[in-house]
């Protein structure tokens, strides 16, 4: 029971310790590559529809 208890509170101490990343939106394709590229980061591109 001990174990279990100490890895929970070290489990919630690593997430609260892990720095939060900001989401970025964009209004064009071409902002959004740009700044990718800057940073080495990978794109997410979302489409939705209601037809």
């Amino acid at each position: 029971m001990k174990k279990t208890a100490l890895m929970f509170l070290l489990l919630l101490a690593c997430a609260t310790l892990a720095p939060a990343n900001e989401v970025a939106f964009f209004e064009t394709y071409e902002q959004a590559l740009q700044a990718a590229g800057e940073k080495s980061q990978n794109m997410l591109i979302t489409f939705y529809t209601d037809w």
